[in-house]
């Protein structure tokens, strides 16, 4: 099966917090990694529940993998 692209508007940084979230790191752990704020980071992941249009992390992450999405 080939990558999917991911939603439309994607940005770098959003990727970059899928990967941590993929992870099983924190909002306050990702922050500290990407020295941002860990209220950016939630930003981020609301922008992506939104574009997958699921509600919870766990479920962004199931859709992802299910869509082939991973790096």
């Amino acid at each position: 099966m080939h990558k999917q692209n991911y939603p439309s508007g994607n940005r770098g940084r959003e990727k970059e917090v899928f990967n941590y979230l993929s992870k099983g790191l924190s909002s306050v752990q990702i922050a500290e990694l990407m020295f941002v704020s860990p209220l950016t980071v939630d930003v981020h992941r609301r922008n992506l529940l939104q574009k997958f249009k699921v509600n919870k992390t766990v479920n962004l992450l199931q859709k992802v993998k299910d869509l082939n999405l991973l790096d």
